[in-house]
């Protein structure tokens, strides 16, 4: 469902920005190691043909099971003709397939400087955002928050050896995959002789429980936006989630001022460049979908109050008839 699909966006927003509820309590021995990556998604807009979209395409498939074991491997996903979807130009699209998979995997992801033709995202739709059709223990949308991160360059904290290295400096060197909800401290001294805080097994990119994961570090930071500019700068300045209009589109950020943002609920809007007057207003979800509109407004700087709606990102869009606006805004309370 579009709401399904929503859920997992607004979990991607809240992981990647330290944002989640879940996250370590000040205190915690690794508390210090956790941040924010400064990442976030939102569904597209535009298409790559210029059209509008809500981010969702949905294909109707003959393909029951997409299992490298069978005659249907997971590269079929990605192929239109194979009983998949064609990618979208992955220099300005993060692509994200939910389909049936392999029943033991959760998912996958293609790291940097993968074939163009099958860069992105795989998630089984059993554990992709949260939902009733989901399945515990993964069913709080951290299988795509861990996939991204392998995206965004990233490996296991084990570095996929016993003990070994998944070139992050603050990580804390792990054994092996961690599974199920680990008490602190975990394997003590196992690594690394005399470290009494054993393993970071709460680490996004490791594979215990979804309800037991809840941050990444200082340097898994740096290494994925590292990673985000050098292999695929071309997402960073991508404007596909903006909404594509034939009238006149300025770019809002050196036109008008909208703030605070983030923001309770309460905005401030002023345009001391251009004439918004018998402006309309509409407030759309990340889906689309308009949640709100006033229409006829003429008297700037104006005060917008959405308090009445929940948390979350949300797109602003200011039009006259001569000006389209458009900027995202994030109702934080």
């Amino acid at each position: 469902s579009d709401a399904q699909i929503q859920s997992q966006i607004d979990i991607l927003n809240k992981d990647f920005r330290l944002l989640n509820s879940d996250s370590l309590p000040l205190g915690h021995a690794f508390w210090n190691y956790s941040n924010d990556a400064y990442i976030e998604f939102c569904l597209a807009h535009t298409d790559p043909s210029g059209n509008y979209t809500s981010g969702i395409t949905r294909t109707a498939t003959t393909v029951t099971i997409f299992d490298n074991t069978t005659s249907t491997p997971w590269t079929f996903i990605k192929r239109t003709g194979l009983g998949g979807k064609d990618v979208w130009d992955p220099s300005k699209y993060l692509n994200i397939w939910v389909c049936n998979i392999t029943g033991t995997v959760l998912g996958f992801a293609t790291p940097p400087g993968g074939a163009a033709s099958e860069d992105g995202v795989v998630i089984s739709y059993k554990y992709f955002g949260t939902g009733s059709g989901t399945i515990a223990p993964f069913n709080k949308g951290r299988t795509a928050t861990h996939e991204i991160g392998h995206y965004l360059n990233l490996t296991h904290i084990w570095g996929d050896a016993n003990c070994g290295n998944d070139f992050v400096a603050d990580t804390k060197r792990a054994q092996d995959a961690n599974a199920g909800c680990p008490s602190f401290p975990h394997k003590a001294g196992v690594c690394t002789f005399g470290d009494a805080d054993g393993e970071m097994y709460m680490n996004y990119m490791d594979y215990v429980d979804d309800a037991c994961m809840n941050m990444f570090t200082t340097g898994q930071r740096d290494r994925m936006r590292t990673s985000l500019g050098a292999d695929r700068p071309g997402l960073i300045n991508s404007t596909k989630c903006l909404f594509p209009t034939a009238i006149n589109d300025v770019d809002i950020s050196k036109a008008v001022g909208i703030y605070p943002n983030p923001s309770s609920g309460t905005f401030t809007i002023e345009s001391p460049t251009y004439n918004l007057s018998n402006s309309n207003i509409t407030i759309s979800n990340a889906l689309g979908a308009t949640v709100q509109q006033i229409k006829n407004v003429n008297n700037f700087p104006y005060t917008l109050n959405i308090s009445s709606l929940a948390n979350g990102l949300y797109y602003l869009k200011i039009s006259n008839g001569k000006y389209n606006l458009t900027q995202k805004i994030e109702i934080r309370k």
